[in-house]
């Protein structure tokens, strides 16, 4: 299943629909999306890109797919800066949409969410303690 067709025109033609085409004008064209779909759109990203990505932060999926553009960076929101042409960000971001759909429209949500589970449970820090622990076993 293709991504939401005003998302798709968006993410491969960001001239069109976006007064400037940066990847934070990107960001929040997906965030009103999703919002206007009560959350539907993103459901299940953040999850799918910390474990795509296994880092373990407490970023915001913007941020995380900046650490997965960049990944020699010490700091991608700085270097997002200097760049003048953020289309090779928006695309990038483009195909980990277009992964996750996929594979979240194939599998579904709950395979996400368990996998995000199955890496949880691998931090040092998440353990029977931690306020979102539950026992699946």
């Amino acid at each position: 299943m293709d991504l939401p067709y005003e998302i798709e025109v968006m993410l491969t033609r960001p001239g069109m629909c976006l007064s400037e085409v940066s990847y934070d004008s990107a960001v929040a064209y997906l965030m009103g999306a999703n919002m206007n779909c009560h959350g539907g759109i993103l459901h299940g990203f953040q999850e799918w890109l910390m474990i795509k990505i296994d880092i373990s932060t407490n970023l915001m999926w913007s941020e995380l797919v900046l650490h997965f553009a960049l990944p020699n960076s010490a700091s991608p929101r700085d270097e997002l800066a200097q760049l003048s042409d953020h289309k090779p960000l928006i695309a990038f971001l483009h195909q980990m949409l277009k992964e996750f759909w996929d594979e979240r429209n194939e599998k579904g949500l709950r395979i996400i969410y368990l996998n995000y589970e199955k890496w949880l449970r691998k931090q040092d820090w998440y353990e029977p303690t931690s306020s979102k622990w539950f026992d699946w076993e």
